[in-house]
């Protein structure tokens, strides 16, 4: 087995484990947000934090559960620039029986992960592929048979 082939295999294995990593997950969120409690929020400040020399913000939100309970919750997601304006009204999503879990209903707040492990499985897979498929090692031809007499 050539090198590359070899390498070809070792994608191609982490691109499914990535894969069934995305289904996973898709399948959680997915099921968070079919079962999940709205609500409407309003984003009250900006959680700041720097890194890498660049400030990144976290939105935090505050929104009134179905019972009437108001609560605030800082998003575990951060970005630089920041995703959300200070004022701006985003929806809510909490499980009912832990309304302290909510989060941001966007899609990036909902499926970046998996968004981002779907990707990440694709490479991995196409490269994956491409060093098995062109990382064969050709055979050597048959010797030519003497010409009879």
């Amino acid at each position: 087995m050539s090198m590359l082939r070899a390498i070809g295999f070792i994608f191609f294995v982490l691109g499914l484990g990535f894969l069934i990593a995305c289904g996973a997950l898709t399948w959680h969120t997915d099921r968070f947000i079919r079962t999940a409690a709205r609500a409407l929020g309003v984003v009250i400040a900006l959680d700041a934090s720097r890194s890498d020399g660049k400030t990144y913000y976290a939105p935090v939100v505050r929104f009134r559960t179905a019972e009437g309970r108001e609560l605030m919750f800082t998003s575990k997601w951060r970005s630089h620039p920041a995703d959300f304006d200070v004022g701006e009204q985003v929806e809510v999503l909490y499980p009912p029986d832990r309304p302290g879990d909510a989060s941001i209903g966007s899609l990036w707040q909902q499926r970046g992960v998996s968004l981002i492990l779907g990707f990440m499985a694709f490479v991995f897979l196409v490269v994956g592929v491409c060093g098995i498929v062109f990382g064969r090692v050709p055979k050597a031809p048959a010797p030519a048979a003497p010409p009879s007499s």
